[in-house]
């Protein structure tokens, strides 16, 4: 229940975008986060506290994502340490919470390395002074960092991991998260498209574990109900193939696309899409949960560019 109050009362927590543009661009100050946060806990009253660490992507490709819930939950951390507005009183009687950051940049080895090191190094020197791990980002962090934790019996809780294996209890009995399985979100997503009564759909995902176990979960939905849908073919790209594999997609049968990747590669997808005219009357795109046309802003300056993206993504389910 703790983590859960965590993460719920992070969610509330909006970061400015101007903030969120500096931080990104110079990640290694953590100037967002600041100082004051990790003086919260011994600031308040308090009788013991609960050390989690905060597992984020602070820099790298997902630093816009990383930055945002680092800095929600160092607010929520702040606001259950002192509620009421006074450091004589929190929401947990007489436990208070200290967060610590680390910077996973959204890597598994990365991840892994900095909660180990931090562990082992930072302020304690044993595993079990550690009471939980908020993180990470991708499932492929999620599960890089359950190989660490299980080991030492520390809870761990997601906000942002979705794929479906990781709701086996058995295999990861430490592990919790605060978002849907990519399995509910494309029986939502299938059911929508036989309200809309299309037929073809052609699924575009990237080339990761993420992207490849959604594309196949669509087409596992699809098959096994009582429907006119079909999948002709799922076309996977990364940063060097997505320009051809977008030409491909343009030059296929289908005009329902379902993309499935992460908000940066979804950028790109939809610039490339405006460039080969494949948006607007005759073209239907649906998007999994990246679909979040004000994380855009981060990676383009206010302008023409983001105005045509934006005039792009009208329309997307």
């Amino acid at each position: 229940m703790l983590l859960l109050l965590l993460l719920a009362a992070a969610a509330l927590c909006p970061v400015v975008q101007g903030e969120l543009k500096q931080a990104c661009v110079d990640a290694a100050s953590q100037r967002c986060l600041g100082d004051e946060g990790r003086l919260a806990a011994h600031d308040a009253v308090c009788s013991r506290v609960l050390h989690i660490a905060g597992v984020f992507p602070i820099s790298g490709e997902s630093c816009f994502e990383g930055i945002q819930a680092a800095a929600a939950a160092q607010q929520a951390v702040d606001d259950i340490n002192t509620v009421g507005g006074t450091t004589d009183h929190n929401l947990l009687a007489d436990y208070c919470l200290e967060l610590y950051v680390l910077n996973s940049r959204n890597e598994p080895g990365m991840a892994l390395h900095e909660v180990d090191r931090f562990m082992k190094f930072g302020q304690w020197d044993a595993y079990n002074h550690i009471d939980a791990v908020v993180g990470g980002l991708s499932s492929e962090v999620t599960k890089a960092l359950q190989q660490l934790l299980q080991w030492a019996s520390i809870p761990q809780i997601s906000y942002g991991s979705t794929t479906p294996a990781l709701s086996d209890s058995r295999t990861y009995p430490t592990l919790a998260r605060t978002v849907p399985s990519d399995k509910l979100l494309v029986a939502g997503i299938v059911g929508f498209m036989e309200q809309m009564d299309w037929e073809i759909v052609t699924v575009l995902a990237s080339d990761s574990e993420f992207g490849q176990a959604g594309a196949a979960l669509l087409r596992q939905e699809i098959a096994s109900r009582t429907t006119r849908l079909n999948v002709p073919q799922v076309y996977t790209f990364n940063e060097d193939t997505r320009k051809a594999t977008m030409q491909d997609v343009k030059n296929a049968e289908g005009r329902v696309i379902f993309l499935h990747c992460s908000v940066s590669e979804a950028h790109d997808v939809f610039k490339d899409a405006v460039d080969l005219n494949m948006i607007g009357s005759g073209w239907a795109w649906v998007g999994s949960e990246w679909a979040q046309d004000t994380l855009f802003e981060e990676f383009v300056e206010q302008g023409d560019e983001l105005l045509e993206l934006k005039q792009a993504m009208e329309g997307l389910v």
